[in-house]
């Protein structure tokens, strides 16, 4: 018992110490080192954020957002009387050397210098650095190497508005099993690992950079341009590789972000540029296969799950399919049910029209400009814990593999009278969800 008090005395002291450290260090004073301001994060991280807003980069033809893909980092952490800090540097090619000279100069530990995605134009590289040490010596040495590039330093301004996204977040979110967030016109997941990661004997949250990371930037048309890094064990390393590839989604770079880490993990970078749902489940399918927090479950996809996908569809996918799904969806996250809709066609128009445009808003609903009607693949039949036919009928194939198939033989069109159609479908939507439930 004495051993026991003794141990939980001893974490105590080690828990005032780490939390000392932090009210000891004055953020300020490093934010004007570093010449811009930091945010606090989980874990007792301080960090700073610094896209590249200079550089015009493409893949492929898509034009790269600097939050997709060229997002500069440094995050410190008290460490004793001083701070740890790690960080990831976008850097041109002739950026790489004046800046890494003036960092080593001053004792930083380069950590990493490699490529993150392929046929990038013009070509750009990523440095991870760290190191220890008084925080605010280390900011001012960090300034002075970052200012040998054209590494932007401006503040931007707040937000007037919420953000806005062309894409269908909820969805998303209900794929991978987590909430992301919108920043600078990308939708941005940080998924945690369920261990816990040191370097150098000194734990790293994820707010360092060791949660996976998963971007996805609207391109039009239904589809994304999506990027990352999975951190994995080394285990982990083929099975999510051949996920990856069997869904469509390219591995552009594989690596190592740090010396020291335990357990040593593995940097998977990927890029993909299709559909939105498709691309969801390939991500999905390798997150699968990694030991992350908390784990993600095979429950949308086993026969008697009371949590999942739900698929409305209509033959064109413009009208009826939309508007029931917003509301499914809305009255799932009002009553706090574990489902979450989509809205499909089996002979999708090019557009959905005006007259579907214009009621939904009024009834307060997003609908981006490029939203476009999508069509039904026989892998979303087959994974929903429903699929609901609005006046049309499903495939013979299609039918044959879907788990519960419900047919709505009532609502009228919604170019007829949106008013008509919306209320009819309401009208299904409580008989619907009860079923579910009960399922």
């Amino acid at each position: 018992m004495r051993q026991l008090a003794i141990l939980i005395a001893a974490i105590s002291g080690i828990a005032l110490t780490a939390a000392a450290g932090a009210a000891d260090i004055d953020w300020s004073k490093v934010d004007q080192a570093l010449g811009k301001p930091g945010t606090n994060q989980p874990g007792g991280v301080h960090k700073y954020g610094l896209p590249r807003s200079d550089l015009k980069i493409t893949v492929d033809g898509v034009a790269i957002k600097p939050t997709l893909a060229l997002g500069s980092w440094i995050a410190f952490i008290p460490e004793g009387s001083g701070a740890m800090f790690m960080g990831d540097l976008v850097l041109t090619d002739t950026e790489i050397s004046p800046v890494m000279k003036r960092l080593i100069d001053d004792g930083i530990e380069i950590t990493a210098v490699h490529n993150h995605l392929l046929r990038t134009s013009p070509a750009v590289f990523y440095m991870h650095v760290g190191g220890h040490g008084d925080p605010v010596k280390l900011a001012q040495t960090l300034h002075a190497g970052l200012a040998l590039s054209q590494t932007p330093f401006t503040v931007s301004a707040p937000a007037t508005a919420p953000p806005t996204i062309d894409l269908d977040t909820a969805a998303i979110d209900a794929a991978l099993n987590a909430k992301g967030t919108i920043n600078g016109g990308v939708y941005q997941f940080n998924i945690a690992r369920a261990e816990s990661i040191t370097e150098a004997g000194m734990a790293v949250p994820p707010a360092m950079g060791t949660a996976i990371a998963i971007n996805f930037q609207p391109t039009g048309s239904g589809k994304a341009a999506i990027t990352g890094d999975f951190v994995l064990l080394g285990k982990e390393v083929n099975p999510v590789l051949k996920a990856m590839r069997d869904n469509g989604i390219e591995v552009t770079a594989l690596h190592s972000h740090m010396i020291d880490d335990s357990p040593h993990l593995f940097f998977m970078h990927f890029w993909a540029n299709d559909d939105v749902a498709k691309l969801t489940r390939g991500l999905r399918a390798a997150l699968d296969l990694a030991n992350v927090k908390p784990k993600l479950s095979r429950e949308t996809t086993q026969p008697g799950s009371k949590s999942g996908a739900v698929v409305f569809v209509c033959r064109y996918g413009s009208a009826k399919s939309v508007v029931a799904a917003r509301f499914f969806n809305r009255i799932a996250t009002e009553e706090g049910l574990p489902f979450h809709a989509v809205a499909r066609g089996i002979e999708p128009e090019p557009v959905i029209p005006s007259y579907v445009r214009e009621p939904i808003r009024a009834d307060r609903f997003e609908i981006g400009p490029e939203e476009k009607p999508v069509p039904l693949e026989a892998g979303e039949t087959h994974d929903a814990v429903a699929v609901i036919c609005i006046m049309c009928k499903l495939p013979r194939e299609q039918l044959a593999v879907a788990r519960q198939a419900i047919e709505w033989t009532d609502v009228p069109d919604v170019s007829d009278g949106y008013t008509v159609a919306r209320d009819r479908i309401l009208g299904h939507m409580k008989e619907l969800t009860a079923q579910l439930i009960a399922k």
